[in-house]
């Protein structure tokens, strides 16, 4: 199969490089205000995706109006077993670099 060269730069372009991961548990109070800030630096290397621990809160729903890629743990692991699993997340996904945020 032969492609054209730029069809090549544009695949290699538009590759995620680097996943930002932010933990998060019951979080509706302080997430959208954070997620706005971030997605004022986001390039098209970058992907965010928030772990959701289980929150009881708005914080999922939040998620879903403000489009924002996220994983749910479906009742609360602890802080570290959200991070593992944004970890393992990036790591499946072959992101080059990840960023561990905190939502608050």
């Amino acid at each position: 199969m032969c492609r054209k060269l730029s069809q090549f730069e544009n695949t290699i372009r538009q590759r995620k490089e680097t996943a930002i991961i932010i933990p998060a548990f019951n979080e509706e109070a302080n997430i959208r205000g954070m997620l706005e800030k971030v997605k004022k630096i986001m390039t098209p290397s970058i992907e965010l995706l928030v772990v959701d621990d289980g929150s009881v809160d708005s914080t999922k729903e939040i998620l879903k109006k403000l489009n924002i890629s996220y994983i749910s743990m479906g009742f609360n692991s602890g802080y570290g077993a959200a991070l593992q699993t944004g970890v393992k997340y990036a790591e499946r996904n072959g992101f080059e670099y990840v960023v561990l945020m905190d939502a608050d």
